[in-house]
């Protein structure tokens, strides 16, 4: 993937660096929004990077998503 329209590979790995956390971030979101905990009380869910940018972002998260 690359960061900008006219790269052909991306060159400072912009991608790589925060794509993963931003990306394990919204899969927990659709997780909760589509009702998965609602439909499965008891499923429990393991992620990697400490779960993305949640924890990070928890002060932002609330507000936003309230």
């Amino acid at each position: 993937m690359s960061g900008y329209a006219d790269e052909e590979r991306s060159m400072y790995e912009i991608w790589w660096t925060f794509g993963w956390p931003y990306e394990t971030s919204a899969m927990m979101a659709r997780l909760v929004f589509g009702g998965f905990f609602d439909r499965w009380p008891n499923l429990k869910i393991i992620t990697h990077h400490l779960g993305g940018m949640t924890p990070y972002f928890d002060g932002r998260v609330g507000l936003g998503m309230d």
